[in-house]
């Protein structure tokens, strides 16, 4: 539970599971993609007509302007009067945006609340309105789950053939279920209101099946209805739950293998994706993108979207912690995807052997580094900004001595773009690598091993057969060679971490820690019995801490003014602005209640537990906090 509470191993999964879902599904279909003849595919699209191409459009606007009752559900809730006209045009423009973009229908949740922001007066409200509706958006889906289930009980056809289905089909299953006990829990909804938002989520996907059976009907795919319906949820809900927006890559891969058991011809299934995603997505997307820009020009929201100064470098840090990891994860697979397997080829005509075995195991060696530089990137160290460019700079002359990968080489020039961007945030000496933060890092790698691994394994016969013989060395052909390519990378990457990380970095903090001498009549008893305990010392007076992993506990406050706890506040202010700087997360326990107010403008947060009051450095994310102060407490009470 503990390593599921981590907001960084979080964040690596939200990037790395897609990624992989994207690439296994690539290398299982790569089959059928690479027998498709395309120019017979646009001449399927084009013998359905203008007009059935127009009944198409209207169908796809009609089954997105369903979701439009998400919005006057979301109206009603904050008993604001606003237009019809205005509603339905926003509501439209806000889901469209959503669909298109994905990010969890979080697309939807930024517009609508430009939108609606000025008709409500309290904006939280708002905010909470909106994203409220988020996860009942997919109980319609878990509805038709049931549909699946049914069929397929009766009738296997999918899950006959692919067993591996059964697990996103059982987690949809139940998700209908798991959103009424939370709810339950959360009391956030009322009965009536949840049953609304199901039904409006079951009409959403219920006409996005309408468009695609018509799609498929226009086509003259000869397929029964029912099965075309279940097909169509199926690949929905892997969709859904590959996190990747749109589904691009798993929804696709399920209409494939589903429709061409029924011996549907592959280009006649790749052109009802494309129609079902031009009516479905892209011409919505395009009709909201007019009411958008419009909005924006009348309204002269420009200025509320375009950030400045701090807030683009906070944007760019964002961006950038997430970037590093894409691009991090895809240098250790880009060795054995079999697109870069197909330049290898290339390559050879103007590199030598040896250069390209050289450049295939920096890629996966600098793939690592910036896998585990992106944590000293998320935790703002400034050294790291300094040797992040280095390694990206370094990794675009690799990608060129590959074969001129031009997109790998677009990767770290953006990499290097955003990192420049945020430079003003940059301001740590150091972060602290804790035994917690080096399991995380070390199941993130071994996942990442097991990828490569894997992906290259399902490569094997594929470069035995398209790679000449005398290129075959630069593969590792066996799982045993697949393991030490990435155990050497990450040694080297260890190498390079640790000297442009480590190595020296405790040079100025040596007079952080100083050791209370024996004499001290003040100390009180300590709270952690086995850990030392320390001092800090400034002209507002002494604080007296004890140091556990990153987290430095403050036992006692020593003011220069005794009656004065603004005294004591900024003592604590200036204390935790320190050891700020070398990565350190300060607690402050026993606060008093006329101190609260004053810790808070001081930039701490408050927290409480177990009837007492907490201060803990801003930085750190509620969660962490929360699990912060219970592991303390815990620790404390087994030593009492």
């Amino acid at each position: 539970m503990q390593l599921f509470r981590n907001t960084y191993f979080l964040k690596v999964l939200k990037v790395v599971f897609p990624l992989t879902i994207l690439i296994v599904l690539y290398i299982e279909g790569k089959k059928q993609i690479q027998s498709i003849n395309m120019a017979l595919v646009m001449e399927k699209i084009r013998d359905i007509g203008f007009f059935s191409f127009t009944w198409l459009i209207i169908l796809g606007v009609l089954a997105v302007s369903t979701m439009i009752f998400y919005d006057l559900f979301i109206s009603s809730g904050l008993k604001v009067r606003i237009p019809a006209r205005k509603l339905a045009v926003y509501g439209f423009s806000s889901n469209s945006f959503a669909n298109f973009m994905g990010f969890g229908g979080f697309a939807g949740v930024g517009l609508r609340t430009l939108y609606y922001r000025k008709y409500a007066r309290n904006f939280p409200l708002l905010l909470k309105s909106v994203t409220i509706i988020l996860p009942y958006m997919l109980c319609g889906l878990s509805i038709f789950a049931w549909w699946v289930v049914i069929y397929e009980w009766t009738d296997p056809t999918l899950l006959l053939d692919y067993p591996i289905l059964k697990l996103p089909l059982l987690i949809m299953s139940g998700y209908l279920f798991f959103i009424f006990l939370a709810s339950h829990f959360t009391k956030s909804l009322n009965i009536r209101q949840q049953l609304i938002l199901i039904g409006i989520s079951f009409l959403e996907w219920f006409f996005a099946g309408i468009v695609f059976w018509q799609t498929s009907v226009l086509l003259n795919v000869d397929v029964p209805v029912l099965i075309t319906f279940t097909i169509f949820f199926m690949a929905a809900i892997a969709g859904v739950l590959s996190t990747v927006p749109g589904g691009v890559g798993a929804f696709d891969f399920v209409v494939l293998v589903g429709f061409a058991s029924f011996e549907v011809y592959e280009e006649k299934l790749v052109a009802l994706l494309l129609l079902y995603r031009l009516v479905y997505y892209v011409v919505p997307f395009l009709i909201s993108s007019i009411v958008f820009f419009t909005f924006m020009f009348k309204e002269k929201a420009w200025k509320s979207l375009l950030p400045e100064g701090r807030s683009w470098s906070i944007v760019c840090h964002r961006i950038l912690s997430i970037w590093v990891l894409i691009v991090g994860a895809l240098l250790v697979l880009f060795p054995v995807i079999p697109a870069i397997v197909r330049k290898i080829t290339i390559a050879n005509e103007f590199l030598s052997m040896e250069m390209m075995q050289v450049s295939h195991q920096f890629s996966i060696t600098i793939g690592i580094t910036l896998l585990v530089l992106a944590r000293a990137i998320e935790d703002k160290v400034k050294r790291a900004y300094y040797f992040t460019f280095f390694i990206l700079a370094f990794g675009t002359l690799v990608s060129f001595s590959k074969g001129f990968h031009f997109w790998e080489a677009v990767l770290f020039l953006v990499a290097m773009l955003l990192l420049y961007f945020s430079r003003r945030l940059f301001y740590r000496k150091s972060s602290q690598y804790t035994f917690v933060k080096g399991l995380i890092d070390g199941v993130i790698l071994l996942a990442i091993a097991l990828i490569y691994v894997i992906v290259g394994s399902l490569q094997i016969s594929y470069i035995q057969r398209i790679v000449p013989k005398r290129l075959q060395d630069l593969f590792s052909l066996d799982t045993q060679s697949l393991w030490q390519d990435v155990g050497f990378g990450v040694l080297l990457a260890i190498a390079l971490i640790y000297f442009g990380l480590f190595i020296k970095r405790w040079k100025e903090s040596g007079s952080l820690f100083q050791t209370v001498p024996e004499s001290d009549e003040h100390i009180a008893q300590p709270l952690l019995n086995n850990k030392p305990i320390y001092f800090y010392s400034s002209d507002q007076g002494n604080i007296y801490y004890q140091k556990c992993m990153d987290n430095l506990i403050v036992m006692e406050r020593i003011d220069c003014e005794p009656d004065s706890h603004l005294q004591s506040v900024f003592l604590c202010q200036k204390f935790e602005n320190e050891m700020d700087r070398y990565g350190f997360t300060v607690i402050i326990p026993s606060v008093k209640e006329e101190e609260v107010s004053s810790f808070r403008d001081a930039g701490f947060q408050i927290i409480e537990e177990d009837e007492k009051i907490y201060a803990l450095s801003n930085n750190v994310p509620q969660i962490v906090a929360k699990t912060n102060i219970k592991w303390l407490n815990r620790m404390v009470n087994k030593m009492a």
